[in-house]
C-alpha cells in the first residue's frame, strides 16, 4: 500500500506532534481548569520641568519645583485622565510658573511633554537703597510776585505760586534680563513729580514793597536695586533720581522801598488786623 505524502518526514512528526498536544490538553481539561493570568502593562504620564534664570541658564537640578496636583510629575496607572497641571519653579530669588495640558493616556501607552519655566525676579525679592547723596543745589528763581503796601500799617499777604515737589529718575541701567518688568517697575515708583498750587502768607512793612522769590531745591541721589534673598549682595539694577521741591525764597522780603516812596520812619508800623504779633504804630513828631 502507497503512503500519503502528508505524513512523510517532517509532515509526518508535526502532524503528530499537534495530536499528541491536543489529546494531552483534552485530557487534562477533563481532570482540572487551565487558568491563564494575564498582566496589563500600564499607562504612563511624564511631565518633566525645564528651569531657566533671565539670562538664559539652565538650573533645573537647583530649583524648588513644584506641581498644583501635588505629584512630581511621573504618573502611572491602569489608565490616566487628562490633565491640566501648573508647575511652578523657584530660584535664588527668582519664580516662574507654566501650565501643561496633557491628554488622556489609555492601557499600554505613554505620553512625555516638557515644561519650560522661565524665572523672573519677584517686587518681594528685592530692595531698593540709597548709595549715594550730592549736597543740595538750589536753583534761584527771579522775582514771581511783588506787593505794594503803602498804607501805614503792615500786612501778612498771601503769596500763591506752583509748587513742584517729588522724584524723577535720571537714568538706569537694569543687569541681566527683567522677564516680568518687576525691576522696572520698582525703579518707576521714583518717577512720582507732581505740582499744585501752594499760598505762603509774607509780611509787608508800612510803605514798603513785597518782592517774593521762588526758588528749586535738588538732591541727586544714586540708588540701587538689591536682591535680598541671598548672603552675598546682588545688585540687580542701577539708578539715578532727582529730587525736587520749589520753596518760598528765603530772599523774599515784605521791607524793599516802594520806587518813588519813601519808608515809613525805621522801627515803627502800625499793628493792624487781629494778629497777636502786630507791631506797633507808626509815630509822626509833633
Amino acid at each position: 500500500m502507497k503512503k500519503s505524502k502528508f505524513l512523510n518526514g517532517l509532515g509526518a512528526k508535526l502532524a503528530l506532534a499537534i495530536v499528541a498536544l491536543s489529546t494531552a490538553m483534552f485530557t487534562s481539561c477533563e481532570k482540572e481548569n487551565i487558568q491563564f493570568e494575564v498582566t496589563p502593562v500600564n499607562a504612563t504620564l511624564y511631565i518633566t520641568p525645564v528651569v531657566f534664570t533671565p539670562n538664559g541658564e539652565n538650573v533645573t537640578s537647583l530649583a524648588t519645583i513644584t506641581f498644583s496636583d501635588g505629584g512630581n510629575g511621573t504618573y502611572e496607572g491602569t489608565s490616566i485622565e487628562a490633565k491640566t497641571v501648573t508647575v511652578s519653579a523657584s530660584y535664588n530669588g527668582m519664580s516662574g510658573q507654566t501650565t501643561v495640558t496633557t491628554p488622556a493616556v489609555q492601557t499600554a501607552h505613554s505620553y512625555a511633554t516638557a515644561a519650560p519655566i522661565f524665572l523672573s525676579y519677584d517686587s518681594n525679592s528685592f530692595s531698593t537703597e540709597a548709595v549715594e547723596v550730592s549736597a543740595p543745589e538750589i536753583i534761584q528763581g527771579s522775582a514771581q510776585y511783588t506787593y505794594d503796601n503803602e498804607s501805614d500799617y503792615y500786612l501778612n499777604v498771601p503769596v500763591k505760586y506752583t509748587q513742584k515737589i517729588g522724584t524723577k529718575v535720571d537714568s538706569y541701567t537694569i543687569y541681566g534680563s527683567d522677564v516680568n518688568g518687576a525691576i522696572k517697575a520698582e525703579i518707576e515708583k521714583y518717577n512720582n513729580q507732581s505740582e499744585e498750587e501752594v499760598s505762603k502768607s509774607c509780611y509787608v512793612g508800612a510803605h514798603s514793597r513785597l518782592i517774593a522769590y521762588i526758588d528749586t531745591e535738588t538732591v541727586t541721589k544714586a540708588y540701587k536695586v538689591v536682591l535680598k534673598s541671598r548672603a552675598d549682595e546682588t545688585v540687580l539694577a542701577t539708578f539715578n533720581v532727582t529730587e525736587t521741591k520749589t520753596v518760598l525764597s528765603e530772599r523774599t522780603s515784605g521791607d524793599n522801598q516802594i520806587p518813588g516812596h519813601g519808608h515809613a520812619p525805621a522801627g515803627h508800623g502800625h499793628g493792624h488786623g487781629d494778629d497777636a504779633n502786630a507791631g506797633g504804630g507808626i509815630i509822626i513828631a509833633d
